[in-house]
């Protein structure tokens, strides 16, 4: 849709739907598994983050897309996924010893941020045709 190859609306429906089901799936592995005796694997840590976070994003994007509202309240909203991203990465550098997914964190803060400086600030952030920014 950003790349002007689909209708807002059109891909609307399909966001709604991913979204549905990232916001679904984690409540219930964190209303499940909660307990960190039954969850010494952090299952319910990784669903709070990465699907919830996910899912709201989709869900938000399916609402806006679908109703045209504007997309600055999307944008800000991108910019507050973006900090939290940081605070997951920054976990999994210095809490959980893994450097790969706060690597991983760290470029989804990032995307994050483009997106509020796209929807938010309404800044053009794609290449020209000449490929120059």
């Amino acid at each position: 849709m950003l790349l002007g190859k689909a209708e807002p609306q059109s891909v609307g429906i399909f966001n709604l739907f991913v979204g549905a089901l990232q916001v679904v799936v984690p409540f219930y592995i964190i209303a499940t598994a909660s307990d960190p005796e039954r969850d010494p694997s952090g299952s319910s840590y990784g669903a709070s983050g990465d699907l919830i976070l996910f899912g709201f994003t989709y869900l938000y994007v399916g609402i806006t897309n679908l109703w045209g509202f504007d997309t600055s309240g999307l944008g800000w909203y991108c910019l507050w996924v973006a900090i939290i991203a940081i605070v997951y990465s920054l976990l999994n550098f210095f809490y959980f010893g893994d450097p790969i997914f706060g690597v991983i964190w760290l470029v989804w803060s990032f995307l994050w941020t483009l997106f509020f400086v796209l929807l938010a600030l309404k800044r053009e952030i794609s290449a020209s045709p000449d490929g120059s920014l």
